[in-house]
């Protein structure tokens, strides 16, 4: 199945942590038991935000800067 979910509009400073920060954030939702369409749009959110700083893991969103950014989607 495909399953389409939103992307997020950034501006791009440092792609280092993209898919870390993607497969971090579908892992927590995956074991929180989330439906696919909403663990992948979260992980996606996640893959933004971190795209948008200029740090790795020390820049990791929270769950809270995840949200606010589906949220205002």
């Amino acid at each position: 199945d495909v399953i389409d979910v939103p992307a997020f509009r950034v501006e791009v400073v440092n792609f280092l942590g993209a898919g870390d920060a993607f497969a971090g954030a579908f892992a927590y939702a995956h074991l929180n038991g989330w439906d696919w369409a909403r663990a992948l749009t979260f992980a996606n959110a996640a893959g933004a935000l971190i795209v948008s700083r200029h740090g790795t893991a020390n820049e990791m969103p929270t769950l809270a800067e995840i949200e606010a950014l589906i949220a205002n989607k």
